[in-house]
């Protein structure tokens, strides 16, 4: 069983999203997600990078649910900088990085 979506949902991206990121149009997506169709090995390996999980994990055949290995050096800075946070404070950031994302959306940018 393939967990795109569940690894997508974790992550709060909407299938869209994935799938522009993925160069791939919307209705795959949801065919690799329903397992209708089976995404190519190239094509699972940049899904496991997008949503930053091992292949294996993606695949079910790992418990981990993150491989921190596919993380670049700023995004294991920005997650290690918010584990030092308290929950409450982590949420602050959390809404911040939501707004971000919103304006971001709205504006058709990037930060």
């Amino acid at each position: 069983m393939i967990k795109i979506k569940e690894f997508r949902q974790r992550l709060h991206l909407k299938q869209k999203d994935l799938a522009k990121q993925l160069g791939i149009l919307p209705t795959t997506l949801y065919k690799y997600e329903k397992e209708i169709i089976q995404p190519s090995n190239e094509m699972l390996i940049s899904i496991s990078k997008q949503l930053g999980v091992s292949v294996d994990a993606l695949l079910g055949t790992e418990s981990n649910l993150m491989d921190l290995n596919l993380l670049s050096a700023d995004q294991k800075e920005m997650l290690n900088l918010i584990l030092e946070f308290s929950p409450s404070t982590q949420n602050i950031a959390l809404g911040y990085l939501r707004i971000l994302k919103a304006e971001r959306e709205n504006k058709k940018t990037d930060y």
